[in-house]
């Protein structure tokens, strides 16, 4: 069980007064974090503090463990809710109400996400919390939690993400989104022990490499650039086009 001194005493909070500042304007605020750190610390906190979030977070495959991870959640009083109808109401009224929705942004948008590039890749990124910013006007603050030792954490809170509005609704969301991502990766390269999201995070991507290996045979190097050159077209004939990044290693025995 976590009290109010414990997060007083235990966690150091960088940019809080921004935050605040957003939190009491009364026009809603969208935290986005990443799998960093104790990333659940901020909505403990602030439920300790009197001011609960609504926290969007992806339904679990088995039952009984969503069910036990939403009532750690919801135990300091904030709401948990997915992304089926009732959940996505949810989030809206919250930030209609000037109330706070805490979203995690560095998985995976799958195939309907945006596209962006994350370290050097092209690959996707969820749209809903870019979507959700620019539907309603409220402010994005990027939030990282990061482990200093035992109990102890810094909370950084960075200011409000510029929102750019283009009048293409589709760029809108690329362009903000790859800004967001921007700041991860700076945070990733950072503290590269505290990321805890690898797994599978280039699942979908369109940047593909190919390394030819040369034993400086004219023959072989001949045979392989020919074979890269006809995966290049095909993987040009796709929509968007694949990105391919061609290399060359000579291996000598």
């Amino acid at each position: 069980i976590m009290r109010k001194e414990d997060i007083d005493r235990f966690i150091t909070h960088h940019g809080y007064e921004t935050y605040l500042q957003h939190r009491e304007s009364g026009k809603g605020v969208i935290l986005l974090t990443a799998h960093m750190g104790n990333w659940e610390l901020s909505q403990i906190g602030e439920g300790l503090r009197g001011r609960p979030m609504t926290i969007f977070a992806r339904r679990q495959k088995y039952r009984r463990l969503d069910g036990l991870l939403n009532s750690f959640r919801q135990s300091y009083g904030s709401i948990s809710v997915g992304k089926e109808k009732t959940g996505i109401r949810d989030l809206l009224r919250t930030l209609r109400e000037g109330g706070c929705v805490g979203v995690l942004g560095d998985q995976s948008g799958g195939d309907e996400g945006v596209w962006v590039r994350f370290f050097g890749r092209s690959t996707t990124a969820p749209r809903g919390p870019m979507a959700l910013a620019l539907r309603l006007g409220v402010p994005v603050l990027p939030v990282f939690s990061i482990r200093r030792g035992g109990p102890s954490h810094d909370i950084f809170i960075e200011p409000p993400l510029e929102l750019v509005r283009t009048g293409d609704p589709e760029e809108d969301l690329q362009i903000n989104t790859q800004n967001y991502i921007r700041i991860l990766e700076s945070y990733i390269a950072k503290y590269p022990s505290q990321w805890l999201w690898g797994h599978k995070r280039w699942k979908r991507t369109r940047t593909k490499r190919i390394t030819i290996l040369s034993d400086g045979k004219t023959g072989h190097v001949k045979q392989s650039v020919a074979l890269a050159k006809e995966i290049i077209a095909k993987g040009n004939e796709k929509t968007p086009p694949f990105e391919i990044l061609e290399e060359k290693i000579e291996v000598r025995f």
